[in-house]
């Protein structure tokens, strides 16, 4: 809570009462959003979790731009619709914030305000990218070097490759 991010809130409240907020609103559960409900299986937690969150902060993300494509889909696409999945069945739910790094790379210079985009709505206004479309794309792609015997390190090689690949035709 020393960092410069929480400045504001620890001049304003102090900071001791600024850690008694935290502690009394922040409960950290170890999840892994590629996976519905984050992967827990405790449906204790899952049940008060549905019943207590108001406000869901999501910055998980794979930001290597080199990324396996089977990976980053995983994290940066499935799992930003898991997180609004399980945001949908918390009954005090306020808010969710998204952060994404859509806007760190392309073509466009100046300023880029942001907006809202429809599902498989792209940067470029001619493509539309159809996630499972995509999908299969990776499964099939999973299937075929997995029929040929490849050794993990070549496996990741061609899934980087089909990323490229893909990034390209859009």
């Amino acid at each position: 809570m020393q960092t410069e991010l929480f400045k504001v809130l620890r001049e304003k409240i102090g900071a001791k009462n600024l850690n008694t907020l935290v502690e009394e609103k922040v409960f950290p559960v170890a999840g892994d959003i590629s996976f519905e409900d984050f992967g827990i299986e405790n449906s204790e937690i899952k049940d008060e979790m549905f019943k207590e969150v108001d406000i869901i902060i999501n910055s998980a993300a794979t930001t290597r731009f080199d990324e396996r494509y089977d990976i980053a889909m995983n994290i940066n696409v499935v799992g930003a619709v898991n997180v609004l999945k399980f945001a949908k069945r918390c009954e005090k739910v306020k808010i969710i914030v998204h952060v994404s790094t859509a806007y760190v790379c392309g073509e466009g210079e100046g300023f880029i305000p942001e907006k809202s985009f429809l599902l498989g709505e792209t940067l470029n206004k001619d493509l539309y990218l159809d996630i499972d479309v995509e999908r299969r794309v990776i499964e099939d792609k999973l299937k075929e070097l997995e029929a040929q015997n490849l050794t993990s390190k070549e496996v990741t090689i061609a899934m980087k490759d089909l990323g490229i690949q893909r990034l390209e035709k859009t």
